[in-house]
């Protein structure tokens, strides 16, 4: 809950163990397809999956971030943030 403002996100991290259809999602030939092309190769593989979840009037945003500050992808060009929001 973000103090004083009444939002709140929840996360579920990592989501893939928690559900069927989130971890249909990761691999969805649709999904692997588009990363594939954009990254140029086949070889890809999942490093993090989460989930956050915003409720209704309610869901905070997230502030402006680089998520390579975290992961550390040696070629930031060889990583992939998927948002599924809309």
């Amino acid at each position: 809950m973000n103090p004083g403002t009444g939002q709140i996100n929840y996360q579920i991290i990592p989501s893939d163990d928690k559900n069927r259809l989130f971890r249909s999602l990761l691999y969805n030939e649709n999904v692997t397809d588009a990363i594939s092309s954009l990254l140029g190769t086949k070889d890809i593989y999942r490093w993090l999956d989460q989930i956050f979840l915003k409720p209704a009037l309610h869901g905070s945003g997230t502030e402006w971030h680089q998520d390579n500050a975290y992961f550390k992808v040696e070629d930031p060009y060889k990583g992939i943030g998927v948002d599924c929001d809309k």
